[in-house]
């Protein structure tokens, strides 16, 4: 036991060896890996029609599955801090975080919509736990208990039932947890499902889809049991993450035994050259039964960290070199935080954060430091639950930053994070609670030369869960193709308390003013220009959805023998629209061409339909000029 004298040199002092005795600075330990193999993935065949066939009767089955919902997210270890570090918690270090419109910060939204209820069947839940993966154009959105695919890029979307999309695991139906994310180095759309367990254990999938088959929805599935990667009986796999480095793929997850007790910890790190293949493969995993919850870092390249608490004041965070199967661990101390019961009642006394706890939610990887994120409950210091932060050298593992999201009247809770391709770092995050907000939902950034961060509110909710239970987790990341932006999920409930009232939303944003976009319109697309004929295209120039007015379009075609654009060059209007005319210059076989309208690296195409001298018509060309040859021989020769 530590004994201090009241003076403040001896009592500081005397702190400092305990924190050490207990925590340590820093100690460090090596861990070899396991490894196992899975074989070649199942093709799902179910067609599309099929795939969006909502339950037969859907409240029954929110009700089954919110059931089943109830008895995940169990618990897991953590030590407690000495209390002579707890008591000597400093106050906050970093000014209180304010939520604004976005147009009060330098966030811009590209996109900030709700997924339609059409698009969830309406099997929403207050535990929503929204996942996403974006490509581009297409887009998979997961969440409890639904998923939804757009193929334009967020303006519409398609309900998918997890359930019917891929075949029946025996005695395991599907719910409930869905992770879904895209490797854009590979082309690589990832959907994680989880099953219910059953006497034995249970499943989960991980579906593969790769280049067009995105597009088309045509998934590779492999399946993963507890038996089957570390020959683990009647044990079962609950709240998974999952990241991408340069050559493989990481899936976190816990592991509990039948009787709900926890048994370890997991990360599955699985080659992307063989996923992209749809081969089988042997793959290695760690597995630790000292640490609960595994977190991977967003953006990892050649090494992926991934951090777990040890206590609340300390954090083991692992490091696992692509080129090894050897993982170094190192053990860090962060400031003080508290795992009471989190309490954030609003308006209505519901409290939003009954199911919140201390797993670390929000991981992420940029430049030379590494961070974490999770939600601590309040405190003397924090009058309501808040976001802890801390923020690491990647090499020397010496905490840089510790800069809490934190408000001294309402609540913070369940972070992500991800980095864009400048190294930013973005953030989706939930707040609400006490006397003005219910549950409500913002993104935002890290302020690099204030280590504070700025937040825009998305959506603000209408009222708390009648249930009182929230999470578990959101989903930030960087776009598929303008990587240095972000796509994010979030929700909240809208116009009522229950579990139908929850509105998913898909959120684009970015630091900064978005980029211009153009949109390219046939205005007459069934015809067919033969020579001479003309029709209009028209361009229109938006900037985060407002049209750009004084804009400079230039217009192209693909084959100017087919078809020619008069003007090449035109300024947008008033309503952001410049329109050319497009000539037929062919009078041979039908085909298409295209035209192509560009602005300042915005870029669209779209087909003109058009004669062309195709084989049929260049054989005929022949045939006509061998007869005439033939028909000028015979003239001379009478």
């Amino acid at each position: 036991m530590c004994k201090f004298k009241m003076t403040s040199v001896t009592v500081y002092f005397s702190l400092f060896i305990c924190m050490w005795l207990v925590t340590g600075l820093s100690s460090a330990a090596d861990f070899q890996t396991k490894s196992a193999s899975v074989p070649a993935p199942g093709v799902v065949v179910a067609p599309l029609t099929a795939r969006a066939i909502p339950p037969a009767d859907p409240q029954a089955e929110r009700e089954r599955r919110q059931a089943r919902l109830r008895r995940h997210h169990l618990p897991g270890p953590l030590g407690q801090a000495p209390q002579a570090v707890v008591r000597a918690a400093p106050p906050p270090t970093v000014m209180a975080t304010a939520v604004v419109p976005v147009a009060a910060t330098t966030i811009t939204f590209d996109s900030n919509r709700p997924i339609p209820d059409s698009a969830t069947s309406d099997l929403t839940s207050h535990v929503n736990e929204p996942s996403l993966a974006v490509r581009g154009s297409e887009i998979l959105y997961t969440g409890n208990w639904y998923a939804a695919f757009s193929t334009d890029g967020g303006t519409n979307f398609t309900y998918v039932n997890p359930a019917t999309t891929f075949p029946t695991i025996p005695g395991q139906p599907f719910c409930c947890d869905q992770v879904a994310l895209y490797d854009p180095t590979h082309d690589l759309m990832f959907w994680y499902l989880q099953y219910v367990k059953d006497a034995t254990g249970n499943t989960v999938r991980l579906a593969v889809a790769h280049g067009n088959d995105i597009y088309n929805q045509q998934w590779r599935f492999y399946d993963f049991t507890p038996q089957g990667v570390g020959n683990w009986s009647n044990q079962w796999f609950d709240f998974p993450d999952m990241a991408v480095g340069e050559k493989y793929l990481y899936i976190t997850t816990n592991v509990f035994n039948i009787s709900n007790q926890f048994t370890r910890a997991l990360i599955l790190r699985l080659p992307l050259d063989k996923l992209a293949a749809y081969q089988g493969f042997t793959y290695n995993y760690f597995d630790t039964s000292q640490d609960f919850s595994l977190r991977p870092t967003q953006g990892a390249t050649d090494t992926m960290y991934f951090g777990s608490h040890i206590t609340t004041n300390s954090l083991r965070v692992f490091s696992w070199p692509e080129n090894s199967t050897t993982i170094s661990s190192d053990d860090v101390t962060v400031q003080v935080w508290s795992n009471a019961t989190r309490v954030a009642p609003g308006p209505d006394g519901r409290d939003w954060l009954g199911r919140a706890d201390h797993r670390i939610t929000a991981a992420w990887l940029g430049g030379n430091e590494v961070g974490f994120a999770w939600t601590a409950s309040q405190d003397g210091n924090y009058p309501f639950p808040h976001v802890r932060v801390a923020v690491l050298n990647k090499n020397t593992k010496a905490v840089t930053a510790q800069p809490h999201i934190w408000n001294s009247n309402f609540a913070f809770a369940y972070p992500a994070a991800a980095t864009n391709s400048n190294g930013e770092v973005g953030i989706s995050v939930h707040y609400g609670g006490g006397a003005q907000l219910y549950p409500s939902h913002a993104v935002g950034v890290l302020d690099s030369s204030s280590s504070n961060w700025v937040l825009a509110t998305t959506a603000t909710g209408t009222h708390g869960p009648s249930e009182n239970l929230w999470g578990d987790y959101l989903a930030v990341r960087p776009h598929g193709q303008a990587t240095d932006s972000w796509v994010a999920t979030g929700f909240t409930l809208q116009g009522g308390p229950q579990s139908n009232n929850v509105e998913p939303r898909y959120i684009h944003f970015r630091v900064g003013e978005p980029p211009l976009k153009v949109s390219l319109v046939n205005l007459e697309p069934d015809k067919r220009l033969k020579k001479d004929e003309t029709t209009t295209f028209r361009a229109t120039v938006t900037r985060g959805g407002a049209t750009q007015a004084g804009e400079t379009v230039n217009f192209s075609t693909a084959n100017t023998s087919l078809a020619t654009v008069s003007p090449a060059t035109k300024v947008t209007n008033a309503s952001g629209v410049a329109e050319t005319t497009v000539r037929g210059e062919s009078r041979w076989e039908k085909t298409t061409t295209m035209v192509t309208a560009t602005v300042n690296g915005a870029i669209d195409s779209k087909p003109v339909k058009v004669p062309d001298l195709s084989v049929p018509g260049l054989v005929l060309l022949v045939i006509c000029a061998v007869l005439f040859g033939l028909r000028r021989k015979r003239s001379k020769s009478t």
